[in-house]
């Protein structure tokens, strides 16, 4: 298909998302209030320049990231619960941000990609992380690196 940018406001209320299908450039998500599932459930055919996620008072979980071959990810969490799972068929390198405040977050990140932290910042909060992906081995495939910062809140990279 014609690769396209795609923008989606989703607002009160529950809300499935399937992308699978889509050829996407760029993806922007601006969730409030409510619970919202998007997937990817298949490669996405192009490389993907930007994927933006804002996900303000509610629950969010967004699957199959993997799948959507992005260069940049920046993800903005408020008030909420959010769960980001990486699984697919990774194509690139990632960097982006991640921010969370007063929120929780979980990051799945699946074997063979290697996590880079260079920017760390908690304040009145916590934040773990996975010995499985701290450091770039021989069975790292791919690096994900996020800038972080947590404020009244939890982020759990797994």
């Amino acid at each position: 298909g014609v690769p396209m940018n795609l923008e989606l406001e989703v607002g009160k209320g529950s809300t499935r998302i399937d992308l699978t299908g889509l050829t996407l450039h760029r993806l922007v998500l601006d969730h409030s209030m409510g619970d919202a599932d998007l997937v990817l459930k298949e490669p996405n055919p192009v490389e993907m320049e930007d994927l933006v996620v804002h996900g303000k008072m509610g629950d969010l979980t967004v699957s199959g990231l993997g799948n959507a071959h992005a260069k940049r990810l920046d993800f903005v969490g408020q008030m909420g619960s959010y769960e980001l799972d990486f699984d697919g068929d990774w194509q690139t390198d990632l960097e982006g941000s991640v921010s969370i405040t007063m929120g929780d977050a979980e990051i799945d990140m699946p074997p063979g990609v290697a996590l880079e932290l260079p920017k760390r910042r908690v304040l009145f909060g916590g934040m773990e992380t996975s010995d499985r992906h701290t450091s770039r081995d021989e069975d790292s495939r791919h690096t994900a690196t996020f800038r972080t910062r947590v404020q009244f809140g939890n982020l759990a990279i797994r």
